[in-house]
């Protein structure tokens, strides 16, 4: 049964306020010079014996391949691991460190030698808040979805430039022909850098998804914010990974294919935005009315609509396939607003 201890606020100096803490608990748990953690959770104060947990060791060694190496390395890395010693030849060093930095936030190659190499994490929690890498997860996010609309806009310019073109006569036609194909070369160019530029984004909402996920799993957050709606927030940050997920899946596909979704992409987008803005506000209204916009438009998503009047089965399999990734970001974004009712609801419970 709990014991309830009332201690009165002592101001010494000019701005200092002291708590004592109770005999018998300090002589059973602590000593002289040791420090206590003090979380700030709504209107109460959490002390806890002990401050910040020692930075752990972990020691690992390359088994098989590098990627299954680099996953154990994530694994501990969200458990609260700082240091990390690889047993592993010297021809793998490279390999490994590639992965590691591409994949992993704050982890440095600090020493190695021919049998090991040591990774150290650099990035504390001083330097980088939990919401401060959720913002950094929104903008990725949300980057990663713009440039669907964008795709859409650039292929639309293409068409006219086309259509342009086809009304040229047959002796100015043979006249560009040589620079319409160089057009082309450049466009399949531009193409190809829009993927590789998406592709970049995706896995930056991977490794601070990583990171989001290790500061909330270790209470290494002076954020009472954090602490206070840690479980919404783990879920909030996987539907930011998913949705990157489908984004860029969408994005892999044809443009003539994206451009007949064109409509659906801009509901998607804009269920993300609303959904995001009610997170941050923690705005059960705007929330609501998120969920409302998304169960209204779902049906334009639909591949029964997608694909009304289409005839051709190649282009009805894309479509499909296309209204599916579309569909799977509104009904993470419909998590995301769900969430903010549900921290709303936390912090004005009775």
């Amino acid at each position: 049964m709990p014991v309830k201890v009332f201690r009165r606020i002592q101001k010494t100096g000019g701005s200092t306020y002291t708590l004592s803490l109770p005999k018998n608990w300090v002589e059973k748990r602590l000593k002289k010079g040791d420090a206590v953690q003090i979380i700030e959770q709504g209107s109460e104060l959490l002390i806890s014996c002990g401050g910040p947990a020692e930075k752990q060791t972990a020691m690992l060694s390359l088994e098989s391949n590098e990627p299954k190496l680099v996953r154990e390395l994530i694994a501990h890395y969200v458990e609260g691991f700082d240091k990390f010693i690889v047993n592993a030849p010297k021809a793998s060093h490279n390999a490994i460190k590639k992965q590691v930095k591409q994949r992993i936030p704050g982890l440095e190659a600090i020493e190695e030698n021919n049998t090991s190499l040591v990774f150290q994490n650099l990035l504390t929690h001083t330097e980088i808040s939990f919401h401060a890498t959720l913002k950094r997860l929104d903008f990725l996010t949300q980057s990663l979805l713009e440039k669907i609309t964008e795709q859409n806009k650039i292929s639309e310019q293409q068409n006219k430039i086309s259509e342009q073109q086809n009304k040229n006569t047959t002796q100015q036609q043979k006249n560009n022909e040589q620079r319409k194909n160089t057009a082309q070369q450049h466009n399949n160019t531009g193409q190809r850098q829009s993927l590789e530029a998406a592709e970049e984004l995706e896995m930056e909402v991977d490794r601070f998804f990583i990171l989001a996920f290790r500061q909330l799993g270790h209470n290494q957050q002076t954020d009472s914010d954090a602490h206070q709606h840690a479980i919404y927030y783990v879920l909030v940050i996987k539907s930011l990974e998913k949705i990157a997920d489908h984004a860029l899946i969408f994005l892999k596909q044809s443009p003539a294919a994206r451009k007949r979704l064109e409509k659906q992409c801009r509901i998607a987008v804009a269920a993300y935005n609303q959904a995001m803005q009610s997170l941050f506000k923690k705005n059960a209204l705007l929330a609501e009315k998120t969920i409302e916009y998304i169960q209204e438009q779902r049906l334009q998503v639909d591949r029964s609509e997608v694909n009304k009047s289409k005839v051709d089965r190649n282009e009805v399999n894309q479509n499909d396939f296309l209204a599916y990734n579309l569909l799977r970001i509104l009904d993470y974004s419909t998590d995301i607003a769900e969430m903010a009712i549900d921290m709303y609801c936390h912090e004005n419970r009775g």
